[in-house]
């Protein structure tokens, strides 16, 4: 059983990940703007994908992750479709304006963390 301060470490973990994310996602747009080249990143929470067959059986995984809807305030985990839905959208012109941005498609975890 792992102790608060191993949890407190992995949360700092985390969100050191993501500021690297941004950190890069931002860099990189400001280098290739003038260009013409876009970067934008996306951000996902819990995502039912293979992934998990690491630590869970394949059998076991859309079962096992089930279990998180409820921490996601939309109500459910999120699929590769949302993420490629997302994706998809910042390749087209629709998010031709759109640069150093890291979007979140979580389901509305980070909005409850604001």
């Amino acid at each position: 059983m792992g102790t608060s301060s191993d949890q407190g470490n992995a949360i700092i973990g985390v969100f050191y990940a993501q500021s690297r994310r941004h950190a890069l996602t931002k860099n990189l747009a400001m280098e290739w703007a003038e260009d013409g080249i876009r970067a934008n990143a996306v951000a996902p929470a819990v995502v039912l994908t293979t992934i998990y067959k690491s630590f869970i059986e394949e059998d076991q995984i859309e079962g096992a992750l089930q279990g998180l809807n409820d921490f996601h305030p939309i109500g459910r985990i999120g699929s590769v479709g949302d993420m490629a839905n997302a994706v998809e959208f910042l390749l087209s012109e629709k998010a031709s304006w759109m640069t150093g941005r890291v979007v979140d498609v979580d389901g509305g975890v980070m909005a409850g963390c604001n």
